[in-house]
């Protein structure tokens, strides 16, 4: 999860997908709400329209709302980094391996 931070505003910026619904995706709505230290969602900044595809055959259509594009998205303050981060701080160092390419990966049950 690459979070970079601006060092002229400080502002930091996920390069990995941020968004998520609160409605729709109660997962990590609920992983939030139960870390210890807790972790603040932000509203999506989310200005202006877009032009939103349903179906290849046709041309895709102007999408805007009174909620913006994406409709009540939110992200995680500080960046996605912040969650992975914050969870690998829970794990054991030698648990946690950076650098490395993940190859394989089996599903060993319990």
């Amino acid at each position: 999860m690459l979070t970079q931070c601006c060092e002229a505003t400080g502002q930091t910026l996920g390069l990995v997908p941020a968004w998520f619904w609160t409605d729709a995706e109660p997962p990590i709505t609920a992983l939030l709400d139960e870390l210890e230290l807790g972790m603040p969602s932000v509203r999506q900044h989310d200005p202006g329209d877009a032009r939103w595809l349903t179906d290849p055959n046709r041309e895709p259509q102007r999408r805007e709302g009174p909620l913006g594009t994406h409709a009540g998205a939110r992200r995680i303050a500080g960046g996605t980094a912040r969650l992975v981060d914050t969870q690998a701080a829970a794990l054991p160092a030698a648990c946690v391996r950076t650098g490395s390419a993940l190859l394989m990966l089996r599903d060993r049950g319990a």
